[in-house]
């Protein structure tokens, strides 16, 4: 049973995800170059993807279920780097399976915000998942 702060934390944190599925504008960086991104979640909190922002199409995207770890600022920049890069507080990393998807918010705030509701989104997927294969489990016995 959750404790009405944890469920209340849970509602705030899923509507704040629920708030990205519009999108905000990155930096992504690959390969050490920079384009900027409009990066959004879909509408079943299920991926995190990515386009450019004068059209309308997807370039990319990454499932939560395959992200391991969102990271904040866990890129350690030299001196040299950061004055190039900018702060290192303001870095998301999704590290996914087969890629890291490595974002540079605007503004210390929105890389805070986003890192909160990407951890969200992933533990969701983690807590589903485990979900399905506890009802397979209980299936098959």
């Amino acid at each position: 049973m959750l404790s009405a702060g944890t469920m209340l934390l849970s509602l705030w944190l899923l509507s704040a995800l629920r708030a990205r599925c519009s999108g905000a504008r990155f930096k992504k960086y690959r390969h050490g170059f920079s384009t900027t991104r409009v990066i959004w979640c879909d509408q079943n909190l299920n991926h995190v993807m990515w386009g450019d922002p004068e059209e309308a199409d997807v370039r990319g995207m990454l499932p939560f279920s395959k992200v391991f770890s969102v990271e904040r600022g866990a890129q350690p920049l030299s001196w040299a780097a950061k004055s190039i890069l900018g702060s290192d507080g303001r870095r998301i990393f999704l590290r996914g399976v087969s890629r890291t998807l490595e974002l540079e918010a605007s503004y210390d705030a929105m890389a805070l915000d986003w890192t909160d509701a990407l951890q969200f989104a992933v533990k969701r997927s983690k807590q589903a998942r485990a979900q399905v294969l506890n009802i397979r489990s209980v299936l098959r016995s």
